[in-house]
This record gives structure tokens, C-alpha cells and sequence, in this order.
């Protein structure tokens, strides 16, 4: 259930940053 969730999360992770660049910029801070 934890992989299941690490693995969804890096997923939406991956797609909202296709639409919003500026939160991997965030996200390195």
C-alpha cells in the first residue's frame, strides 16, 4: 500500500509538473 502511494504521488508529481514548471523549482528549495 506504501509503494502504491509513493508511486501514485511521483505520478501526479510527474503530471502537474508538465502544467506548472514552477513547482519543480519549488520543490528543489
Amino acid at each position: 500500500m506504501h509503494d502504491r502511494f509513493l508511486r501514485n504521488l511521483a505520478f501526479y508529481f510527474r503530471n502537474s509538473t508538465k502544467n506548472h514548471p514552477d513547482l519543480v523549482v519549488a520543490a528543489r528549495w
